[in-house]
């Protein structure tokens, strides 16, 4: 072997893999995200009941949120209860222009 390069027992990875969940693909969610009249956004995940948090800017806003998901997700493990999937659609409409007619 050269000076410098160290090989590992194969056993090694197989023990420290030991202790881990097995690893599923993260969920993703729709967030949104409310300007508030004094500044600021407040977050929401509809598909999260409950899971919300704020921030004085969009991207501390989003930092926040992503850490509420994190700890709504792992409080959900926690406690044996499944994480529930993204179950929104969002589509954007745009409306016609002027008022509505009446008939």
């Amino acid at each position: 072997m050269k000076p410098g390069v160290h090989a590992r027992k194969p056993s090694d990875d197989r023990s420290r893999n030991r202790n881990r969940r097995p690893s599923r693909p993260p969920t993703v969610y729709k967030a949104l995200f409310d300007p508030q009249p004094e500044g600021g956004y407040t977050v929401t995940v509809p598909s999260l009941p409950g899971c919300i948090s704020e921030g004085d800017t969009f991207e501390e806003a989003l930092a926040n949120i992503k850490e509420a998901m994190a700890l709504y997700v792992e409080s959900l493990a926690a406690d044996g209860r499944p994480v529930p999937p993204e179950s929104r659609l969002v589509v954007e409409i745009e409306s016609p222009s002027g008022p509505p007619s009446r008939r």
